[in-house]
């Protein structure tokens, strides 16, 4: 499959998963004790998705252009690696952020995803992963600190947690 045709696809799958997460988002109790309400977050989510999935649709569809050297034209084939590591890892943080709670599960997924976009010759390089070990820390500690002092939303704490 060509790469137009596999960002078509790709365009018109995440333009139907934003239709879902906003079909989704009235089941969301209504909640009084924010500004914005539960309901917000979900739809603005979905909303900038399908954007996304949409100028992505019609960029691909408007271009038909492919990559091309002296050979001639290029042509990827075998199975990305990235992508099916990338879809285990969301698997993964989906079923454990319960468990461990937002923070800790998103250090982690951010610090494997970051692995598993980084070329293989920066993994030797002990500045790059010090650069990413510390955006991985960063961001999902900000994240949190926004959502609960801005938004007044506690994101999941985690069962291990709620333990001891």
């Amino acid at each position: 499959m060509s790469e137009k045709k596999k960002n078509v696809c790709a365009g018109i799958v995440l333009l139907l998963f934003a239709i879902f997460i906003y079909g989704v988002s009235f089941w969301i109790p209504e909640s009084k004790s924010d500004i914005l309400g539960s309901r917000f977050f979900p739809r603005c989510t979905a909303v900038i998705m399908g954007i996304l999935s949409g100028i992505l649709t019609l960029t691909s569809i408007g271009t038909g252009t492919q990559e091309k050297t002296e050979d001639g034209l290029i042509q990827k084939t075998g199975l990305n690696y990235s992508l099916l590591l990338t879809c285990l890892a969301l698997i993964l943080y989906y079923l454990i952020i319960l468990q461990l709670g937002f923070v800790i599960t998103s250090i982690v997924y951010l610090f494997c995803q970051c692995l598993i976009l980084l070329p293989k010759e920066d993994y030797k390089n002990r500045k790059k992963m010090m650069f990413t070990l510390v955006i991985s820390v960063v961001v999902p500690v900000a994240i949190n600190f926004i959502f609960w002092k801005i938004f007044m939303i506690a994101l999941p704490a985690g069962n291990l947690f709620m333990q001891i």
